[in-house]
């Protein structure tokens, strides 16, 4: 059956000869396509007993057998997305199923009129890296994608900067498949294995109401698997040549430029030994004009990518440097800071830190800095001076000159002390006392 071109087939190598055909679902729950004498000739074949099952067509074209009132896709107990024909549509999967053993793949139709079973096959190759290959009669490759580079397929740059699908590879224990999904819901895509071995993605037009080619792959002839065999070189405007030293094996062949039986040594190599074969880059084959031209812009581009490269090391290294002796820098000062700060002598905080008295800050303690004239003397509020002689007694003086009086006193601790008290003016020979 068709579906607006997205192609449904359940029976293609056993086809219903008459006009008349019926699809049912019988009591074991599988679904059974009946000629028109009753005969089977296709059953889902699920060994799954369910009582009420449904048949429903999805959006998407899957077709599915599921337990009714259960739309659980993990529960569906038959699916055509695991039965692919020739036709890849969106959240359909190709790949291996690693817990029901399934492999899903394409198979083209036999000739463009007929569904049968054909030549080409499309399958995901997960022995080494995985890629998808092009199989003629499951056995000759024809062309591959190349492997799964994390985007896409590195030997398609079809799918290079396609904004209007994703493409999925999806490797875990419960399986290995490729896929892709639609970014637009409005935009409808679908991958075809056609009846030639070539893979055409269409994208339907909403105006024209038909599907247009996307694209197609192969779609240079270097892209054929083997095109010019062993030792050769493919050249898409030469076509095929041979490697340095060798020679075409089939000059006839050659000419009517068919080189899969590759090339051969042009002479004998007479070292008296075993042969070896050593594989060699295409940088190392004999270049074109077209070759040297992209090998020197590829060169420069190198070159300028390694000048850049170099400068910014240098640049971050030098940066590196300067934090360094910034750091350096103020580590030496913030120790000196330290050591200068030790110097000062422990005794001044032992014995003047007093109970009732109270230690003045010096100028040191203000500034910052040490005055070179400055001596390291407490000061002391002017109560406690005035308690330790008596109110400045004339019992405490022990005399006075030209700087003003000098008085002995004692403090609360029993420390003596000695004090001047300068005099400012000449009218005054001893200061006054506290009231």
């Amino acid at each position: 059956m068709h579906i607006n071109n997205r192609r449904l087939l359940t029976n293609r190598d056993t086809p219903i000869t008459s006009s008349s055909g019926k699809l049912t679902i019988v009591e074991n729950g599988n679904a059974v396509l009946v000629d028109k004498a009753e005969t089977a000739v296709w059953s889902s074949n699920q060994s799954t007993v369910v009582a009420n099952t449904v048949a429903q067509l999805l959006d998407n074209g899957n077709f599915v057998l599921r337990p009714e009132n259960d739309e659980n896709p993990e529960n569906y107990i038959w699916q055509s997305f695991d039965y692919p024909t020739d036709t890849l549509l969106p959240e359909m999967k190709l790949g291996w199923d690693r817990k029901s053993g399934l492999n899903r793949f394409l198979r083209s139709w036999k000739t463009n009129d007929n569904p049968a079973s054909g030549d080409y096959s499309f399958k995901l190759n997960i022995s080494g890296y995985p890629e998808i290959l092009a199989l003629m009669n499951n056995e000759k490759i024809t062309w591959r994608t190349g492997p799964w580079n994390g985007r896409r397929f590195s030997g398609m740059p079809e799918m290079k900067g396609v904004d209007i699908m994703q493409f999925e590879f999806e490797e875990n224990p419960d399986e290995i498949t490729y896929s892709f999904g639609m970014l637009n819901g409005s935009v409808y895509s679908r991958v075809v294995i056609n009846s030639f071995g070539l893979s055409q993605r269409f994208v339907w037009a909403e105006g024209t109401k038909a599907w247009n080619e996307f694209w197609s792959f192969p779609g240079d002839p270097c892209d054929q698997f083997g095109k010019c065999g062993p030792f050769g070189v493919c050249d898409a405007n030469t076509i095929c040549s041979c490697m340095t030293g060798f020679r075409p094996k089939n000059n006839q062949a050659w000419d009517l430029r068919d080189g899969t039986d590759g090339c051969v040594r042009s002479s004998e190599l007479n070292y008296g030994g075993q042969d070896l074969y050593v594989r060699g880059a295409a940088s190392d084959l004999d270049e074109s004009p077209i070759t040297k031209s992209s090998k020197n812009s590829s060169g420069n581009s190198n070159k300028v990518v390694k000048l850049v490269a170099i400068t910014i090391s240098v640049s971050v290294v030098l940066i590196l440097l300067i934090i360094l002796f910034y750091l350096r820098r103020k580590k030496i000062r913030w120790s000196k800071q330290l050591e200068a700060d030790r110097n000062v002598p422990r005794k001044r905080a032992k014995d003047f830190l007093l109970k009732d008295g109270v230690a003045m800050p010096n100028r040191r303690d203000y500034y910052g800095e040490p005055n070179s004239d400055e001596l390291e003397l407490p000061l002391f509020d002017f109560t406690t001076l005035a308690m330790a002689t008596n109110n400045f007694s004339n019992s405490s003086k022990l005399g006075e000159g030209g700087f003003g009086c000098v008085y002995k006193g004692t403090l609360k601790e029993g420390f003596v002390v000695f004090i001047l008290n300068k005099v400012y003016h000449s009218n005054l020979t001893c200061p006054l006392r506290s009231l």
